[in-house]
């Protein structure tokens, strides 16, 4: 599942949107304790660490660095903040491990050294039933073969023969994006101020896109590598669990690849920052849900016309 060397160093901000899931009271009150410290008010919310209006966690500065981290030292921090953007996961088939692609860092450190994991890591559960997880198995199988290509890879979601995107993709994925709720969702607070900068470009580029058309098809063979690598954590780490199914996950991420390489042949954010805060973006039901509303859409997109596709 891809190389395990990244790890967080509290000095970047990419833990901006994670809600923090504190292990036991002994680590609440170590929290608190460090938050009167630093004049950081309330810092435990219902057994996490708070987050702001802006939807970022409490202890982060004006750098969007940790104070905790800062102050005591990276050993002062929760387990999970230590261990992020490592991603633990037990299944009914196995254990998993992988690198989180919505890190703003994943891109950079993407063939770094694997990090052994210690026995004080901290892991999470998921359980699929036998459908679901043939799907997820078909799925994985599509985003890793060695020679496919994310314009083969959205064909064989949709269920089409032939070679290249679905005719007219790109433009139902810009009439997609332009729904204004999806603009909202975008610049909602609770994204977090990395995930609304890192987006703001594609909200900005959309009246444009509608005008002209999508910028380009052609994506440079290390942005199709990278961009079949987050799909495939996407859904091999299960990190979209409120999702109707891990292919709405495959292509709501394929779907952000596109949306990265635009943004940045256009002069905006840069393509894997943008693709992190897509990555992040997508866990939200306030932004898939109004991206994919429902399985009509989803089809729409992939056909132009509403009949169900299955991965080949």
């Amino acid at each position: 599942m891809g190389n395990l060397g990244h790890h967080c160093t509290g000095c970047g901000g990419s833990c901006q949107g994670v809600k923090v899931r504190l292990v036991d009271e002994d680590t609440a009150n170590r929290i608190r304790h460090y938050g009167a410290q630093l004049g950081v008010a309330d810092p435990v919310d219902d057994g996490r660490l708070r987050q702001t209006e802006d939807g970022q966690c409490a202890f982060l500065d004006d750098r969007n660095a940790c104070q905790i981290h800062r102050r005591f030292g990276a050993a002062a921090k929760p387990r999970i903040c230590r261990q992020y953007p490592l991603v633990l996961l037990r299944t009914e088939s196995g254990v998993r491990t992988g690198i989180d692609p919505g890190c703003y860092s994943a891109f950079v450190t993407r063939n770094s050294p694997d990090r052994a994991v210690d026995e004080t890591a901290l892991w999470s559960e998921s359980h699929y039933d036998s459908p679901t997880l043939r799907m997820e198995s078909a799925l994985s199988a599509l985003l890793t073969h060695p020679k496919r290509r994310i314009d083969q890879s959205l064909r064989s979601l949709a269920g089409l023969p032939g070679e290249g995107l679905p005719t007219g993709f790109e433009e139902r994925l810009i009439a997609r994006l332009a729904d204004p709720s999806i603009a909202m969702a975008c610049r909602h607070p609770s994204a977090g101020p990395s995930v609304r900068s890192g987006l703001e470009t594609l909200v900005d580029a959309l009246p444009r896109w509608l005008e002209e058309g999508p910028p380009g098809d052609v994506l440079p063979s290390e942005r199709e590598t990278w961009g079949l690598e987050v799909a495939h954590r996407m859904v091999w780490l299960r990190l979209c669990p409120r999702m109707p199914s891990p292919m709405v996950a495959a292509l709501t991420s394929l779907c952000g690849t596109y949306v990265a390489h635009w943004t940045d042949l256009e002069g905006g954010a840069p393509f894997a920052h943008t693709l992190a805060a897509w990555s992040r973006a997508m866990r939200s039901p306030a932004f898939w849900g109004r991206l994919f509303p429902d399985p009509k859409a989803l089809s729409t997109l992939l056909r132009g016309e509403a009949s169900p596709p299955s991965p080949n």
